[in-house]
């Protein structure tokens, strides 16, 4: 590795919670070095990350990005992609395009982000830029309950995520695109807000697949909002062929993996 990259390295601010130099859960069928950054526009009631995303300081803390690198060095021989969550990493743009570019110059991996995609500008920068290879994101249907936002604040992020996605979709690159399966969710509207969602992916330039995605809670997993949780979370099998029906219906069974 150049060590004349270590003095500019030095200079990145970054707030996460650290980093798994070799992880297979991930990104599908793939090995990848993880770094997990601080930080979050969305309060998700399912989310199992949450104090992360709060940025609790006893979790989070200004990384040490000379130790990431080194770490990386090694690992990189076995991994497929240096991938990049949160939290919502893009939160922290400025600082992170400039590790991004640091990982470009110096290790033959590729660098995947996993995103809510409320962040367009951002998003079209860093393709732009080439910096990333793979996004992973989720359909976080229906977003009025999902994002755990108020309804004005809720909408204006969901009109951003159909622009990201619109964004990602006229680009080469790998996309996966997980779907959140709960019960007790407004079918009609979690239907209606998935079909915005992935029409936008017919005809795309990018390559994408589609995850679906039931999600656990207690006893299971801690989440934001315990008794939200135990209203939705822990979706049974007839939720999850209901979701896969509707993925059918509209023509994508064919990109569930």
């Amino acid at each position: 590795m150049d060590s004349s990259y270590l003095e500019d390295l030095s200079k990145i601010v970054l707030y996460g919670a650290g980093w798994k130099s070799i992880s297979l859960v991930d990104i599908f069928k793939k090995v990848a070095f993880t770094l997990w950054l601080c930080g979050c526009n969305l309060k998700c009631p399912f989310c199992h990350n949450y104090r992360l995303a709060e940025s609790c300081p006893e979790l989070c803390k200004n990384l040490d990005v000379n130790a990431l690198i080194g770490k990386l060095n090694v690992s990189s021989r076995y991994v497929d992609y240096f991938f990049v969550s949160g939290g919502e990493p893009l939160l922290q743009f400025r600082e992170l395009i400039k590790l991004l570019a640091h990982v470009k110059r110096l290790f033959d991996v590729r660098i995947g982000v996993n995103t809510n995609l409320t962040f367009p500008k951002e998003i079209r920068d860093l393709l732009e830029r080439n910096l990333i290879d793979f996004i992973a994101i989720d359909v976080k249907a229906p977003h009025s309950e999902l994002y755990g936002l108020t309804g004005k604040e809720s909408e204006r992020l969901w009109k951003e995520y159909l622009k990201g996605l619109k964004i990602v979709s006229e680009r080469q690159i790998l996309l996966e695109v997980r779907v959140p399966i709960l019960k007790e969710v407004d079918v009609k509207e979690f239907k209606s807000e998935l079909k915005d969602a992935l029409y936008i992916l017919e005809g795309a330039e990018c390559e994408y697949y589609i995850r679906l995605n039931p999600i656990l809670g207690p006893p299971y997993t801690i989440t934001r909002n315990s008794l939200w949780a135990q209203k939705h979370c822990n979706p049974s099998s007839k939720d999850v062929e209901v979701v896969r029906g509707i993925l059918v219906e509209i023509g994508l069974g064919d990109k569930i993996v």
